[in-house]
C-alpha cells in the first residue's frame, strides 16, 4: 500500500518508443508464445527489424508467454499476456543505459530458474560476433557458460512471484522490482544498481521536482 505507482502508463511509454515483435513470429508450445534459445539485443532480433535502442514490445493477445534459456540485452515490453513465465538459464541485462528489462501489465513468474546458461546444453551460441557478451566477449563456438543474472528494473502493474531455483540458490537481481504484490517462495537477492540512483531511467522516474512547503519543516536542537 505504500508503493505509489506512476500516474502515466509506463507500458505504453515503452511501446511507443520500441520495435514490435509480431506475436505470429513466436513459436507456440503448449499454448504458450515461446522465446527460447536466442539472443535479443540492439543488434540482433530473431523476429524482425533490430531496434538500435534495444527496446522491443509484444502484444500477446491473451496468450501466456514463456522466456527460457536466453541471453537478452534488451528491454522487453509485453502486454495482454495471461502470464509471463521466465524459466531455465537466463542472462538478462538492460540494453544500453541502466533501465528496465521487463515491463508488463501481466503477472510475472520466475520458475525453475537454472544457475547457468550453458551453450553446450542448448546447442546455441549466446555470444555471437554481432552481439558480444558484455560488449567485448564474442566467438563462434558453443562451449561457453554464463551465469544466470538479471540487471535492470522489472516493472509490472500485476504481481511477481519467485519460485525456488533448481539448485535452491538465490535468484540474483541487480536493480529493482516494481509491482503490486511480490511473493518469494524460493530465495531472492536484490542489489541496488548505482546508476539508477544517480540517473533514474527515462520512463521510470517522476520528472516533477520535489519542493518544500512552508510549515512542513522545523528545526530542533541537537541532543
Amino acid at each position: 500500500a505504500n508503493v505509489v505507482m506512476p500516474s502515466r502508463d509506463v507500458l505504453n511509454d515503452f511501446i511507443a518508443t520500441g520495435t514490435q515483435i509480431p506475436s505470429g513470429s513466436l513459436p507456440e508450445t503448449n499454448g504458450e508464445l515461446t522465446m527460447e534459445d536466442l539472443v535479443l539485443s540492439p543488434t540482433i532480433n530473431p523476429f524482425g527489424t533490430v531496434d538500435a535502442a534495444g527496446i522491443y514490445w509484444l502484444d500477446a493477445g491473451g496468450a501466456a508467454v514463456r522466456i527460457s534459456h536466453c541471453r537478452l540485452d534488451a528491454t522487453l515490453a509485453i502486454r495482454n499476456a495471461t502470464i509471463i513465465k521466465v524459466k531455465g538459464g537466463i542472462n538478462w541485462s538492460y540494453p544500453l543505459t541502466p533501465g528496465a528489462i521487463l515491463v508488463s501489465d501481466s503477472d510475472i513468474r520466475f520458475d525453475e530458474i537454472e544457475a547457468t546458461l550453458n551453450e553446450v546444453d542448448r546447442a546455441t551460441n549466446f555470444n555471437p560476433i554481432a552481439s558480444p557478451y558484455r560488449l567485448n566477449a564474442a566467438n563462434s563456438n558453443t562451449t561457453d557458460i554464463y551465469p544466470t543474472e538479471l540487471r535492470g528494473v522489472i516493472y509490472t502493474s500485476g504481481n511477481v512471484r519467485v519460485n525456488p531455483m533448481t539448485n535452491d540458490a538465490p535468484l540474483r537481481l541487480t536493480g529493482a522490482i516494481a509491482c503490486q504484490n511480490l511473493r518469494v517462495w524460493g530465495h531472492l537477492s536484490i542489489t541496488h544498481l548505482d546508476e539508477l540512483i544517480s540517473d533514474p531511467a527515462v520512463g521510470l522516474s517522476d520528472p516533477t521536482p520535489m519542493r518544500f512547503i512552508r510549515g512542513t519543516q522545523r528545526r530542533i536542537p541537537s541532543p
